[in-house]
């Protein structure tokens, strides 16, 4: 290898925004993290070509209560060299997966994934709802498992769960000393076993078909589905960590890794100038735009198992207008109109009859808003209320949940969030601001094919925003235009020049006048980079809002975090420019995007990202509760009411 050209490289700081894609650096760097995974693979679990190596001690593991310790966190230790800061560096991170808990019987297993207590009948619960058993057993497919009953040799091996058999130990039958038995008589003759649940479905795997309770969950089984409600909760509690703690686990990670020990690393030094500027921004009054007016309102409380009297659900209404009215938001003195709804009733029926109730103490005027209030789990509800208030009934809705809305302790901040909302396959969705202070966005959403990161439609899609920027700005377009684009690896900025940058430049150029500058700006949120104060932090040791460090002294390329720590470590957003036809300088594109972190609609402080791009994400979050099935059977996405064109009703 070629170690030399690397030098020069790095020496002569013609870095690219992405080092990868040079070929002669790319192989380099493959090397590198060649050299550097051989020795922590040997020791530890990871994955082919992964950067993440995980060790299972009491110290980085916890077991997930809320799935009945079936499954269990893991803290491991991420590794890899890149190109950052015009230096050659080492990443190391923490990387934090789910497993599943190693040596649990599959029984165990089963009970937890279908939600059955463990002093119920699996058996009859299986045979009278095997569509539920079906989907309970469906997530241990492809997870590898040990038995106990065979030869210490043979119990060491690991085997893959390929199916489940649609048949049981009575039917399925067993050739042992020349005789035919069946798989339950097999067992009790062979191995002195009987098998306490003979009527569950086997589990099929290459080598055969194996009884569930003979199973156990081999070691080093990453959990690959996604992790779902109190799942992701108990995760998060403990992936999370204050910046302090996560530079402390990091330095332990480098102590892990011992690399001074490891034979077949070469060391040296490359150094390079660094140049970094650090800038607090801080919001100490709320801009407003102009009063804002909500005449009419209603409320609608779904009850769960905890019912809430109407005295509390009053107090919250009031609690509701006077934080709107203390943002400026002209709302109605009287009470929002008020209905109790069915969880399981006909819900467009009852919001039909809650905006009928609204319009009629309004002189027969629509509702600008609805209020919902849920209790925990009802994501059901949420996806009906969503889809019916946006293409069908075109009002800006908001659901609540009960928990915390009700919480005398969160209730302020709970609302002071609440209030910032405006009242009135897979998806792509662009964003766009229409008003002088880029504070007021429209949206407009695509399906378009699964697993691709480019956007299938983008000039249709850009066409539109373009065309309702002009109508609400006497036919003109801006002088420039700022495109932050989310959701791409390095390997991808080149080709968004080519399939959105200059499609958008040929939509603007149909304009009379003269054409928009054009700034195209990827972020970056996938990645293990972290910063950490060197003095002065917060109170969990993260680096103050608004801090910038410089990637890239020739272009606009940067790190920034413009949110404050609310629990764990910040992740700072890198900005890399691909265009500039602006000429930013450094200090107006680091304050500029600064500052749109800040106009979020929905928070009271600072986001991590953009606002148009979250903007735009939860735009596509919303598209997904609008598709439909034609007439022809095929499924299409719903258009949103014309109503709420204007209104950012996403949010």
């Amino acid at each position: 290898m070629n170690i030399g050209a690397l030098v020069n490289y790095l020496s002569e700081a013609k870095i690219e925004l992405d080092p990868m894609g040079n070929k002669i650096i790319e192989p380099l760097l493959k090397w590198l993290n060649a050299v550097f995974r051989r020795e922590p693979a040997s020791r530890w679990v990871t994955r082919p070509k992964s950067s993440a190596y995980y060790d299972r001690t009491p110290e980085t593991s916890m077991p997930l209560r809320s799935t009945g310790d079936v499954l269990e966190a893991i803290r491991g230790v991420f590794q890899t060299v890149q190109i950052r800061f015009g230096l050659l560096t080492l990443n190391v991170d923490t990387a934090t997966t789910a497993f599943w808990t190693p040596e649990k019987n599959l029984i165990e297993m089963l009970h937890a994934t279908s939600g059955l207590p463990m002093h119920q009948d699996l058996e009859a619960w299986c045979i009278q709802y095997p569509q539920r058993f079906s989907s309970a057993s469906s997530r241990l497919v492809g997870m590898f498992f040990n038995v106990k009953h065979l030869k210490t040799a043979r119990n060491a091996r690991k085997v893959k769960i390929t199916r489940w058999s649609v048949q049981d130990a009575y039917q399925i039958r067993h050739t042992h000393a020349f005789l035919l038995l069946k798989l339950l008589g097999h067992f009790r003759t062979a191995y002195n076993i009987t098998l306490k649940y003979p009527k569950l479905p086997l589990v099929v795997t290459k080598d055969g078909h194996f009884p569930v309770e003979l199973c156990y969950s081999a070691p080093g089984e990453r959990y690959k589905e996604t992790l779902q409600g109190a799942e992701t909760s108990d995760f998060i509690r403990f992936a999370t960590a204050p910046a302090f703690v996560r530079f402390q686990q990091i330095a332990e990670n480098v102590k892990k890794l011992n690399w001074p020990r490891h034979r077949n690393i070469v060391t040296g030094q490359i150094t390079m100038p660094l140049r970094w500027d650090v800038g607090i921004s801080a919001a100490k009054d709320w801009f407003r735009l102009g009063p804002s007016s909500c005449a009419g309102w209603g409320l609608m409380y779904f009850p769960g198992t905890r019912n809430i009297d109407d005295s509390t659900l009053q107090e919250l209404a009031v609690n509701m207008r006077k934080s709107l009215r203390e943002l400026g938001v002209g709302i109605s003195s009287d009470m929002p109109s008020f209905l109790r709804g069915n969880p399981m009733g006909d819900i467009k029926a009852l919001i039909a009859e809650l905006m009928g109730k609204s319009a009629s103490v309004n002189g027969g005027a629509k509702p600008r808003l609805l209020v919902f209030l849920l209790h925990q789990g009802g994501d059901r509800l949420y996806s009906i209320i969503k889809t019916v208030c946006d293409t069908l009934f075109g009002v800006a809705s908001q659901v609540m949940v009960a928990e915390k809305a009700l919480s005398l302790r969160g209730q302020p901040q709970y609302l002071a969030n609440l209030r910032m909302n405006p009242p009135p396959p897979t998806f792509s969705a662009l964003s766009a601001s229409w008003d002088r202070d880029c504070a007021r966005y429209t949206s407009v959403t695509s399906a378009q094919t699964a697993k691709t990161q480019l956007i299938d439609d983008f000039k249709a899609m850009a066409k539109v925003l373009l065309q309702r920027y002009a109508e609400k700005n006497n036919g003109s377009l801006p002088d420039s235009i700022v495109y932050y684009r989310d959701g791409l690896s390095e390997g991808e900025f080149n080709q968004i020049l080519i399939t959105e940058a200059a499609p958008l430049k040929e939509l603007c150029a149909e304009y009379r006048g003269n054409s928009p500058k054009l700034t195209v700006v990827v972020c970056v949120k996938r990645h293990h980079t972290r910063l950490f104060p060197t003095e002065r932090g917060d109170k969990n040791g993260n680096v103050l809002p608004g801090t910038v460090v410089e990637n890239n002294s020739k272009t606009n390329d940067i790190y920034l975090v413009a949110h404050p720590g609310l629990q764990g470590t910040n992740r700072p957003t890198r900005y890399a420019t691909l265009i500039d036809e602006n000429n930013l300088s450094a200090n107006d594109f680091q304050r500029m995007t600064n500052n749109i972190c800040w106009s979020y609609a929905r928070a009271t402080c600072a986001v991590s990202i953009v606002a148009p791009v979250y903007y735009a994400d939860q735009a596509c979050e919303r598209a997904k509760l609008h598709v439909r099935e034609a007439e022809d059977g095929t499924q299409i996405l719903g258009q949103v009411h014309k109503d709420l064109t204007w209104s950012m009703f996403w949010q």
